[in-house]
């Protein structure tokens, strides 16, 4: 995964004690922030803003520090948030893009929406909503807003406009349009962790496990493209699974499916397992993990068969 290019994006930057110090000492050296402001486009204003912990464009802070001679490596490492133009939240700066923040990206394509400026929202459940709204939390330090969505058995959790940004700034893909197979291609290019997420997180949304007589790990979608680009990651990894076969739901909707057949959910719940001790609980099934385990459970065989 590549590194993020402050430089190339809109966020706001929020600097600690220790560059703020060195700001002011440099400063001084070079004859304060009017001799700045006279040399870059950076204002008294904006300077005293970046002083006092104020978030200040990432255009000003790279001109502050060229101009004040400062390394840029040194200064990036500390920063300690971003913001942007309209956004109330202070967010971490991640040079990279993990691979937990790049699956709650990953549920928009599932049970997600987009929503008005580019927030978008998970619909789930109310009793499993909670493993979206901890796994931002974990990784932002606030909670999401939750909502009630449409009914009193779901939940709305809002996925805020800093994960649209992470997409664009990390993979070049509007989150208008996440949800198409054709935004997905690009997911065939990254490191595996990171389409494994993709993969688990779409077996949260739109799989379906069964370990009674019929045995079964089903994954289902309307849009035939998206299950497409679903079977080409399932053979990446040698996941063994069948043909993307064409059905009419319950409701009367056309939906594409795919069956992971035994041999590939024993490959595929190892590398869960592997994922989990890397990443933790968040980077297993959720709410799925105990029906999977069942699932495996019913795999195994007596001694002496």
């Amino acid at each position: 995964m590549k590194k993020l290019d402050l430089r190339n994006t809109d966020f706001r930057v929020i600097v600690g004690p220790k560059l703020i110090t060195e700001i002011k000492r440099k400063s001084k050296e070079k004859g304060g922030p009017y001799l700045l402001h006279k040399s870059t486009q950076a204002t008294p204003t904006i300077y005293y803003r970046l002083l006092n912990g104020g978030g200040i464009h990432n255009k000003y802070f790279y001109q502050i520090l060229d101009f004040l001679e400062i390394d840029k490596k040194d200064a990036e490492k500390e920063i300690i948030g971003l913001t942007y133009n309209g956004g109330k939240f202070v967010y971490p700066y991640l040079p990279q893009l993990d691979p937990l923040l790049f699956r709650i990206i990953c549920h928009i394509i599932g049970d997600g929406s987009v929503a008005s400026k580019h927030t978008c929202r998970w619909i789930q459940h109310k009793d499993n909503s909670h493993w979206l709204n901890e796994l931002i939390k974990e990784k932002l330090g606030f909670s999401p807003t939750v909502s009630k969505a449409g009914s009193e058995s779901c939940d709305a959790v809002t996925i805020s406009a800093y994960f649209h940004r992470l997409l664009k700034y990390y993979l070049n893909i509007s989150v208008k349009d996440i949800k198409n197979y054709e935004s997905i291609k690009k997911f065939h290019k990254l490191p595996n962790e990171y389409k494994l997420q993709f993969l688990f997180a779409f077996i949260v949304d739109e799989g379906h496990i069964r370990y009674g007589n019929a045995r079964s790990l089903i994954i289902s979608q309307k849009e035939k493209g998206v299950i497409e680009e679903i079977a080409i990651i399932l053979d990446s990894f040698d996941f063994d699974h069948s043909i993307i076969r064409k059905e009419v739901s319950k409701k009367g909707d056309i939906v594409y499916r795919l069956n992971i057949y035994a041999e590939g959910v024993e490959k595929m719940y190892k590398e869960i397992i592997e994922s989990m001790k890397k990443y933790g609980k968040y980077a297993g099934l959720w709410q799925k993990q105990t029906l999977l385990e069942e699932y495996i459970h019913t795999l195994k065989r007596p001694k002496g068969f």
